[in-house]
């Protein structure tokens, strides 16, 4: 497996879009054919995909239907993801090998260049998930409008397209701009405008990190960083708001804290990626430390001195808990390293029994 580094700078062209009902058009001989298993288990798969789909045509009709699928997965199975990804494996070779070259050389100047420079990177990233697609490209705004018709032309192969494909999508990723992806937002911070130095995510900080290093000129502070977008950092304190709503003031406290931690777990386990999202979901802490406090005083309301009560019976070194449950605050739960997400090929060589020793150290 080959792994490109991202070396970023300013000029880049992205072009973000998602794939029209992926899902329910996915082809079923496309699954068989890319998914890596034995034809002596290959039946498996084709006996999940073919189940049949019992149920009403809409909402107002009350007769019972069932249809066999000839196509599709299921948008809320665990393997549908995975499967969706296998289809579009190829996409990044298909665009690199029929994009326009910037520059066109002699073979005996190309040669000497690779050959000087020791390695050549691509110019064009292809981040996908499922449906989702974002593709980074450092090249003119006319190469990115081939780059969509490419894609487009590699999504018809498999019946396929993108949203609104009559318009040119692609955008230049200038500083103080930003892109929505899968629930996270990734910002390029302006140097040039007089907040970057009061920013919550660019102002000076003093951790050991920037005092060993001296990062502290706005050149070191002015990178990309990554956030959780709004819409998604909304929908986690409903869930929680939710959670302690007044209707479930008769769960026993053990049990209202099991089910907030599973909540701001799953959170956290998918978002808490960079110390910019570490920063920014701190604010969590406040609103579960307000709405547990809360919970108890609907809960205990009729005992006598009951702020005096829930401190004694549900706070201990200032934290909530209550049989052996502690309710989480965001520190808890660490974030995932980076490189797992781009493990090097030696960490993938390795083998988990022979190789434990090599594995953990990476691991730390």
């Amino acid at each position: 497996m080959k792994h490109t580094k991202l070396s970023f700078h300013d000029q880049y062209h992205y072009l973000n879009v998602d794939i029209v009902k992926y899902f329910e058009s996915i082809s079923h001989k496309e699954i068989y054919f890319k998914t890596p298993i034995t034809n002596k288990y290959k039946y498996l798969l084709k006996v999940w995909t073919q189940t049949a789909i019992v149920g009403t045509v809409n909402k107002e009709s009350k007769k019972i239907v069932k249809i066999i699928p000839t196509a599709g997965v299921s948008l809320g199975s665990i393997i549908g993801p995975m499967l969706c990804n296998l289809i579009l494996d190829g996409l990044q070779n298909y665009i690199e090998s029929n994009v326009l070259e910037r520059y066109e050389r002699e073979n005996k100047i190309q040669r000497y260049i690779e050959y000087t420079v020791k390695k050549v990177s691509s110019q064009i990233f292809c981040i996908r998930y499922v449906d989702n697609i974002l593709i980074l490209a450092k090249c003119p705004k006319l190469y990115m409008d081939k780059i969509q018709e490419l894609l487009i032309e590699f999504l018809n192969k498999y019946d396929l397209t993108i949203k609104n494909p009559e318009i040119k999508q692609g955008k230049l990723f200038t500083p103080g701009s930003s892109i929505e992806y899968i629930g996270f937002k990734i910002c390029f911070p302006d140097l040039k405008k007089d907040i970057f130095d009061k920013g919550k995510y660019t102002k000076i900080r003093f951790t050991p990190r920037s005092l060993v290093f001296g990062n502290f000129s706005k050149y070191t502070r002015g990178v990309i960083y990554l956030i959780v977008c709004e819409k998604a950092f909304t929908n986690i304190k409903d869930k929680i708001k939710k959670q302690f709503n007044s209707r479930n003031v008769f769960l026993p406290v053990n049990v209202m804290i099991n089910n907030v931690n599973s909540i701001v777990r799953g959170f956290l386990n998918y978002f808490n990626l960079t110390e910019t999202i570490s920063i920014q979901i701190k604010s969590l802490n406040d609103l579960l430390h307000r709405l547990m406090y809360k919970y108890l005083l609907r809960k205990y309301s009729s005992v006598p001195k009951v702020y005096s009560y829930i401190r004694a019976n549900f706070i201990k070194e200032k934290r909530f808990c209550y049989k052996n449950t502690v309710l989480l605050r965001v520190s808890d739960v660490k974030p995932v390293p980076l490189w797992l997400f781009s493990p090097s090929n030696d960490f993938l060589k390795s083998n988990i029994y022979i190789d434990k020793a090599f594995q953990v150290e990476k691991c730390k």
